[in-house]
Order: C-alpha cells, then structure tokens, then sequence
C-alpha cells in the first residue's frame, strides 16, 4: 500500500501551545498531517514539518534594575520578522502527527509558522501570546523617594515593578507572596 501524499492545506494543528505559553517555561502544539481528502495519515511521510517562531511583533514591557520606568509602553518591532526567528524542535511520532516543541523566555506576541515542504500547514501562522512567569522577587525593582529612608510624620510613597526571571513585567496573583 503506497503512503498517502500530505496535504500542508487539509493538515492541522492543536494543543496548548498552539495559541500562548509562559516566558520560560517548555510549551508544544501538535500537527496531524492530512491527504488531499483531510483524512489522517497513519504513518510517517519522508520529509519532516518545520516550524519557526518570528517576534516578537508586539513586545511586552521589560523591567530594568536601575532604572526608573515613568511610562510603560508596548513596543512594535519595526524590523524584518524573519531576522528574528527563534528555534523549535520537531518530533516525528511516527504515527502522521509530529510534535513541536519551543521554550520562550521574553513575553510579548509571536508567530508560529508551520510548513510542510515549503507549504504552510491550515490556518498558518498562528500567533502565540506568551506571557510572563511567576514574579521572581530578585528581579523586581523598588522606585520612589521613600526607598531611601522615611521621615516620621512626612508621606513617603514607593512602587514596585514585579518581574519573572527573564525581567518580563508580572502581575501578582493572589497566591503568590513575595
């Protein structure tokens, strides 16, 4: 029995990390490959999918030790996507579904792309929101007047940025103490 044709156009992806991850942590999406009538095909073609993750094209705010930020803005990278491509690993399963796997340590919007043979697999590239991780309190910066000292009976003030490991901005939950 010969080996059905892959389809790039009927073959799709799914799994978690198909649309978000977590800055730092490992995240993976899966790709069943599909012939010309969108059925799954079983076994494994010769030539592998391949993946690449470009951006970010919106970043998100980073914090910085040392500096005061008095306005956080979100900034569009004004550059040719492709010269930011970040690697990805892809795992034939041997069954017609190969596995993708990338890591991502800046939050901020990316795109995925998936192709098989030059052809990008159904509804490529996808855009993947990755978000910051846990607030690392080593990297979290104090700003104000009042972190130099307080005057009794004078209204000091202070803020803190909250950042993961990678210096991505964070917001607190509920359950994190710091």
């Amino acid at each position: 029995m010969a080996l059905a044709l892959v389809s790039p156009e009927k073959s799709i992806a799914y799994g978690s990390g198909l649309w978000g991850a977590v800055a730092g942590e490992a995240s993976s999406l899966t790709v069943q490959l599909k012939d010309e009538f969108g059925v799954a095909i079983s076994a494994s073609p010769s030539s592998l999918l391949s993946a690449s993750i470009v951006g970010p094209t919106v970043e998100a705010p980073q914090a910085t030790v040392g500096s005061v930020l008095t306005e956080i803005k979100r900034l569009v990278v004004q550059q040719d996507l492709e010269s930011t491509a970040l690697a990805c690993s892809v795992e034939d399963q041997g069954d017609g579904t190969q596995v993708v796997q990338y890591c991502i340590e800046r939050a901020g919007e990316y795109l995925l792309k998936a192709e098989f043979e030059g052809v990008p697999i159904h509804g490529s590239p996808f855009t993947l929101k990755v978000i910051p991780g846990t607030v690392d309190k080593a990297h979290c910066v104090l700003h104000g007047r009042a972190k130099n000292g307080h005057i009794e009976g004078v209204e000091g003030s202070f803020y803190i940025n909250l950042a993961d490991s990678y210096g991505n901005l964070a917001a607190l939950n509920g359950d994190e103490k710091m």
